[in-house]
C-alpha cells in the first residue's frame, strides 16, 4: 500500500537547540549551572554575584575598561593573567564588552597561584559542554586564545600544527577527546 511505502519516509522532528527559543530565564537557569561546575561556586554564591553584576551592569555587559579597573582591583598585582589578556580571550564576538558569564569565567583565575590549578582552570574554561573532555575543537580554542594572550597572530598552518601536537601529546587512547 502506499502507506507502506511511505513508512520511514515521513519528516522528522528534532527539538532545536537554537537557544532563542528558551525564555531568559532558562537561559539564565542554563548558565548558572555550567558556571556551577566551571568556577566551582555554589548555586547561591553565583546568583549574589549576578545580582551584583546586573546592579552594577544594568545592560548585562561590562566594557573593556570597567572589566581592566575591576580586574585590577580584585587580584591587584598577583593575578596569574594580565586583566588585558583576559579580556582579549573573553570578549569572542570582539564587541568590546562581557557578558556576566564571560566575566565570571576571566575573573575566576584570580586566586590560582599552582600550575595545576591554573590548568585547571584552562581546562574548565574550554570545556565548553562542561563534560569532563576536550575535544578537538575545544583544543583549537585553547590553542587560539592563548597566542591572543600573548598578543601574538598566526597563521592558519601554524595554528593547525599546534593543535595537532597537543591531541597527539594528550589523546592517549586515540578518542579524539
Amino acid at each position: 500500500t502506499t502507506m507502506e511505502k511511505r513508512k520511514g519516509k515521513g519528516k522528522k522532528f528534532k527539538r532545536s537547540k537554537n537557544k532563542s527559543l528558551k525564555t531568559e530565564e532558562e537561559l539564565r537557569v542554563d548558565m548558572i549551572a555550567a558556571l556551577i561546575v566551571k568556577v566551582k561556586l555554589s548555586d547561591l554564591e553565583i546568583n549574589e554575584k549576578y545580582e551584583e553584576f546586573m546592579e552594577t551592569y544594568p545592560k548585562g555587559k561590562i566594557s573593556k575598561e570597567e572589566f581592566i579597573s575591576k580586574a585590577k582591583s580584585i587580584v591587584g598585582e598577583k593575578g596569574c593573567f594580565p586583566p588585558e589578556s583576559l579580556f582579549r580571550v573573553f570578549d569572542e564576538d570582539h564587541n568590546g564588552s562581557m557578558d556576566f558569564s564571560e566575566y565570571m569565567l576571566a575573573t575566576n583565575c584570580a586566586n590560582l597561584t599552582s600550575k595545576e590549578d591554573k590548568l585547571a582552570w584552562i581546562f574548565n574554561v574550554f570545556d565548553e559542554d562542561a563534560g569532563g573532555f576536550i575535544d578537538a575543537e575545544e583544543v583549537e580554542k585553547i590553542v587560539v586564545s592563548l597566542f591572543k594572550m600573548a598578543g601574538t597572530e598566526v597563521e592558519q598552518e601554524v595554528l593547525y600544527a599546534c593543535v595537532k601536537n597537543i591531541q597527539e601529546a594528550v589523546d592517549v587512547d586515540g578518542d579524539g577527546e
